[in-house]
């Protein structure tokens, strides 16, 4: 009872926050308001697809891949609507002289797979570059230094989003496999995800039969957004978060901030994207990767404190 009356107060407040956007600076990522809420992180034991990194290791006492969701109580905060695009990373560099690096993994539509090419770079990627393109090969230290430079400009504290922020985000207070529901042909409709025109070009990689009209990347914010006017949080492509990866949520933080370590190998990443697997688009999918890792399939959104 407890729980359902938590997901109507989040429906609730989606209503309230989904159109209210705003920017900080004419050329800075339009932002929206989060409402904060309490939901079940991870994924229940019986969701197809189910990773074991989607529960507490702590509780692992069930068969199959045991171990239960955790609650976290996230506050409010303000997150980007949309994917950080090309033209708002190429703001940054100009006024930075940020060294981008080369050296990118990028998808090869005649190999139909992805491929890594010592010269690309984020704004050589094999494609024809677009403004309206999410920021691809973009190393974790590219994506925070972004958001440090967004906090010097703005004198408000821009950061990445924390894995508890983006999961809670993404499902705009569903409980479902996805944040609009449960069936997967349904996912054409709210991302650029592996789909028929994906199937054409790399016929060997697992793909949905319904058409979201790209069979490659998609510019930001072309689909339906979710209940808190959010776009692109499932499919384009993955997005850095602030999080050290660990492989369950045993010693994961409670209250919405980022798990952090020491030494950190690896950089949680969420969303899926277009060219990768179906299960990754689940809304308790999370996946990791070293945080100097240039991919083409990785991208970033902005968080904000209030």
């Amino acid at each position: 009872m407890r729980f359902q009356y938590l997901f109507l107060l989040c429906l609730l407040s989606a209503s309230a926050f989904a159109k209210s956007t705003f920017r900080d600076c004419p050329r800075c990522p339009e932002l929206t308001v989060v409402p904060g809420g309490s939901y079940l992180k991870g994924s229940p034991q019986e969701e197809a697809g189910r990773f074991s990194d989607e529960r507490n290791h702590d509780e692992d006492d069930q068969a199959g891949p045991g171990g239960a969701q955790v609650t976290v109580r996230v506050p409010s905060f303000a997150l980007g609507v949309y994917e950080v695009s090309n033209r708002e990373f190429a703001e940054f560099v100009r006024a930075t002289g940020f060294a981008m690096r080369t050296d990118c993994i990028a998808f090869a539509r005649r190999e139909g797979n992805w491929i890594w090419h010592p010269d690309a770079s984020w704004n050589n990627t094999g494609r024809e570059f677009k403004d309206d393109f999410p920021a691809t090969c973009i190393d974790w230290y590219a994506a925070k230094a972004y958001v440090d430079w967004l906090s010097v400009k703005t004198g408000k504290r821009y950061r990445l989003p924390t894995e508890s922020e983006f999961e809670h985000a993404l499902r705009a207070g569903s409980a479902a496999t996805y944040h609009f529901g449960s069936d997967p042909e349904q996912l054409c409709r709210y991302g650029n995800v592996p789909d028929a025109e994906f199937s054409a070009v790399a016929p060997d990689k697992e793909s949905l039969s319904c058409s979201d009209g790209y069979w490659d990347m998609a510019p930001v914010g072309r689909f339906e957004p979710n209940a808190f006017g959010i776009h692109d949080m499932t499919g384009n492509v993955w997005e850095w978060l602030a999080d050290c990866y660990e492989n369950s949520y045993a010693n994961a933080p409670v209250d919405g901030s980022a798990h952090q370590s020491e030494h950190c190998e690896a950089r949680s990443i969420r969303g899926g994207s277009w060219g990768y697997d179906l299960s990754s688009l689940r809304s308790a999918d999370r996946s990791d990767d070293p945080p100097d890792i240039l991919y083409d399939g990785i991208g970033f959104r902005v968080a904000r404190d209030l």
